[in-house]
């Protein structure tokens, strides 16, 4: 899930530090008409063989000033300004060239001779795969995307960013990681496009895919090791943005554009007519698939009704779902803020988080699903939070159909039960500490009963700290 917040500059090493700023072009578009695949690849293609393995970081302790990109032996102190000096100057073109990471060694996570390391980046998210793994990724002060990696909970991190380095613009770079190999890193360029990169090595090396066009946002949703799909956004006017939507089968190598609303504006019915996703109204939520056929978008609110949008087809034509009904919306602003996740052997039950703005306070809740997808059900988590409460850019997450977890800006609650009855987490010191120091908490993630972790910045939004646990939220550790 990507959020669209402010950038924080991070500094792994035997600490972690963050220092966050504000975050907020086109380019020509690929021919091609709805309903009719066009294929977006590279110039070859395939993966070359490539050299390279990558440069890990020391131990994580806590939080500290900013680092370089540089190695150094003692991985802590003081940090001297980013000296990166070897940002890719991409034109649009794309190439099939593999290329290696950032430096010559790598730690724990699956490489050799990793030296102590700190390393500065403008932090934009980070990714959870299983209960050890944890990718970040975001830009340096020099203009190019980084990307690190951690195979030990925390412990030590990787450098396993392209090199020759990618540049990125001031927008998310968007990362998406299937496994612990499967990689896919989407920088912002800044001509309004996206370079796509991949990786079948888990970092260790990177090739080269497609330059794609309109690509001011991106969003991914991975079905296995090789399929995927894309959402691009087109900078918008007026509450409108172009959309279109892509499909990859082979890991990202090449990409078929199989939806494209953005050539023309066009009145909402004849928008639904075509099975176009509408114009009106911003992307940015994530996006969900429970199959290869049957996916889902959140859209931002309009009219004072949650909007939704899904596809039976993999993505060829789209539909508004009708979820007017779901609860008594009137004079409130509703919002999906993530896409729905789903659970099981068929992915039949899932969650999607929803948050109500009110006039001076805030509804949390979720539509619940028993058929995957084809029906919701809201259900409230918590009512009347006080306006101002730190809420916005945090949502719910759920491990499965029964196991849930929320912040309401003062406490963390937890549900064992479906969200019938929510339950006040004794968390311990370390986090009412670091809560109090960085109120704001910008993103919460855990991958079972157990394993989260959390991202936390200062009310100042300068600095940041990344907490984890092992015992479902009551015990946490600065990384």
């Amino acid at each position: 899930m990507k959020l669209k917040s402010k950038w924080m500059y991070v500094l792994l090493s035997l600490t972690i530090a963050v220092t966050a700023s504000a975050c907020s072009g086109s380019a020509d578009s690929n021919n091609g008409v709805n309903g009719t695949p066009q294929n977006i690849k590279s110039n070859q293609g395939t993966d070359a063989a490539g050299q390279g393995t990558s440069q890990s970081t020391g131990q994580g302790t806590g939080d500290v000033k900013q680092g370089t990109d540089q190695s150094s032996e003692q991985g802590m102190g003081d940090a001297k300004p980013d000296t990166d000096q070897s940002a890719d100057q991409s034109t649009g073109q794309s190439s099939a060239e593999s290329v290696g990471t950032k430096n010559g060694a790598v730690n724990s996570a699956g490489v050799k001779g990793a030296k102590s390391a700190q390393i500065q980046a403008l932090l934009t998210g980070f990714k959870l795969v299983g209960d050890r793994t944890i990718f970040t990724w975001g830009k340096a002060s020099k203009g190019s995307v980084r990307v690190y990696r951690s195979g030990d909970a925390g412990k030590t991190w990787t450098d396993i960013s392209p090199s020759p380095a990618v540049s990125a613009v001031d927008a998310d770079s968007t990362f998406a990681a299937w496994d612990e190999r499967h990689l896919l890193l989407l920088s912002a360029q800044n001509n309004g496009t996206r370079k796509v990169m991949h990786s079948k090595d888990g970092g260790k090396t990177w090739s080269s895919g497609p330059v794609l066009p309109y690509a001011i946002n991106a969003e991914t949703a991975l079905i296995s090791s090789t399929q995927g799909y894309l959402l691009t956004e087109s900078d918008a006017a007026m509450g409108h943005s172009g959309k279109t939507f892509y499909k990859t089968a082979n890991g990202g190598v090449t990409w078929t554009k199989v939806m494209d609303n953005s050539e023309a504006s066009l009145p909402r019915e004849e928008e639904a007519k075509k099975g176009l996703m509408p114009q009106y109204g911003f992307t940015g939520y994530g996006v969900s698939f429970r199959d290869l056929k049957h996916g889902w978008v959140p859209m931002q609110s309009r009219d004072g009704v949650p909007r939704l949008v899904r596809t039976t087809d993999g993505g060829v034509s789209w539909k508004l779902v009708d979820l007017s009904k779901a609860a008594n919306w009137d004079g409130n602003n509703p919002q999906i803020t993530a896409a729905p996740v789903f659970f099981g052997k068929n992915h039949l039950q899932g969650w999607m988080p929803l948050s109500i703005h009110k006039d001076k306070a805030y509804d949390i809740g979720g539509f619940r699903t028993r058929d995957g997808g084809e029906s919701w059900v809201y259900l409230p988590f918590e009512q009347n939070i006080p306006e101002g409460s730190r809420i916005a850019d945090c949502s719910p997450v759920f491990v499965s159909p029964d196991k849930g977890w929320f912040w309401n800006g003062t406490e963390l609650k937890t549900t064992v039960n479906g969200a019938k009855s929510w339950q006040v987490l004794k968390v311990n010191s370390e986090f009412k500490k670091s809560i109090s120091s960085f109120p704001e908490m910008k993103e919460l993630q855990f991958t079972d009963a157990r394993h989260g972790w959390v991202l936390l910045t200062s009310e100042d939004s300068e600095h940041s700290r990344l907490l984890k646990t092992e015992d479902g939220g009551i015990t946490w550790e600065i990384v």
